[in-house]
């Protein structure tokens, strides 16, 4: 239900805004988009959770107007935002977090109980991220949320290089620009070999 709507959020935003500039329908596809409320309640291994991530890749290629084998690596940092999955997953420690350190105390001993169940949504998605991030639900949630940020940056010299050629490309491409005499073919191939390339 939530690819659906997540879909269908995706093709009124490129029926409504497909022409205006690439920055601006990168934010907004984030904001109005990329919504997924509730989705710190899903298991983060499950089938329909994996769907929605690649529906999210497909998107963001159709965003870009890039090929639809483009390196899903690429795909965060060319519209600046981390990947959804990674979103969703800050979203998830902040509700643990959230939970267990609740007013209600009632609210706190159900969460302890639901980490600590290894059958629990709770307690798997804990798992789950204290294995991928060796996070502690317990330590400071600004701190857990940095390591899953940290985590997820794209670091390597070599391919933040080809992030920037990238998006200078698809700013040429979109708002028309000359760039060196190079013709729009040129520009989309240079692209394609970009995105595609090994």
């Amino acid at each position: 239900m939530k690819c659906a709507t997540f879909v269908n959020s995706v093709n009124k935003l490129i029926a409504n805004y497909g022409n205006v500039q690439q920055e601006t329908l990168n934010r907004l596809f984030n904001i109005y988009c990329c919504t997924f409320y509730g989705a710190q309640l899903w298991n983060l291994n499950s089938k329909g959770a994996k769907k929605c991530y690649v529906t999210w890749n497909k998107a963001v290629r159709r965003i870009l107007h890039v090929s639809a084998r483009t390196h899903t690596w690429m795909l965060a940092p060319i519209i600046d935002q981390m990947h959804i999955k990674a979103q969703i997953e800050v979203r998830t420690i902040r509700f643990m977090y959230n939970m267990l350190n609740s007013d209600n105390k009632c609210m706190r001993r159900i969460t302890c109980i639901a980490l600590a169940h290894a059958h629990s949504t709770m307690g798997l998605n804990y798992s789950y991220l204290l294995h991928k991030y060796d996070i502690c639900i317990y330590s400071d949630l600004t701190c857990n949320i940095h390591q899953i940020r940290h985590a997820n940056e794209l670091t390597d010299v070599c391919r933040i290089a080809i992030i920037n050629n990238v998006k200078t490309l698809i700013d040429c491409k979109t708002n028309n620009y000359v760039l060196h005499g190079l013709t729009l073919d040129d520009i989309n191939d240079m692209l394609n070999m970009l995105t595609t390339g090994s």
